[in-house]
């Protein structure tokens, strides 16, 4: 099984706060070519989802597959999309696959966005899921 859960924030540049109207100009163009990117990709409603939310435009991710598919690989690619046209953009995204190969079948691994490239980490918060999360004698 696969468990995707992310989030993006997506901004053009890192001066946070400061914002010029060509910027904004700039950042409503870049939303709306990583708009048609998602809807290129045709994914199952609800499982990626752009929107606004208080006037920053965010990505929201959740899916659950019995293996890596062609949707899996595709959350991947948008990450790398919105690292390439979108450099203030910062996210992350946790993947659990019980079907991994390299020991991580137990972990959840985490892929951080931010200043325009990918990063990846394990989770510290629950994994390894047994016995963290799928365990009774949790304290």
């Amino acid at each position: 099984m696969v468990e995707l859960h992310g989030w993006i924030t997506l901004s053009e540049s890192y001066e946070y706060g400061i914002e010029t109207d060509n910027e904004k100009d700039n950042e409503e163009e870049i939303v709306a070519e990583i708009g048609k990117y998602i809807d290129d990709l045709d994914f199952q409603p609800d499982e990626v989802v752009l929107r606004y939310l208080n006037g920053t435009p965010h990505i929201s991710i959740s899916m659950y597959k019995n293996r890596i598919t062609q949707e899996v690989e595709n959350v991947f690619n948008l990450f790398q999309c919105v690292a390439e046209k979108a450099k203030g953009s910062y996210g992350l995204l946790y993947l659990y696959d019980t079907e991994d190969t390299d020991g991580k079948d137990n972990l959840f691994q985490v892929y951080v966005l931010a200043r325009g490239a990918i990063k990846t980490t394990t989770d510290t918060f629950l994994s390894p899921l047994v016995p963290v999360v799928a365990s009774m004698d949790w304290e």
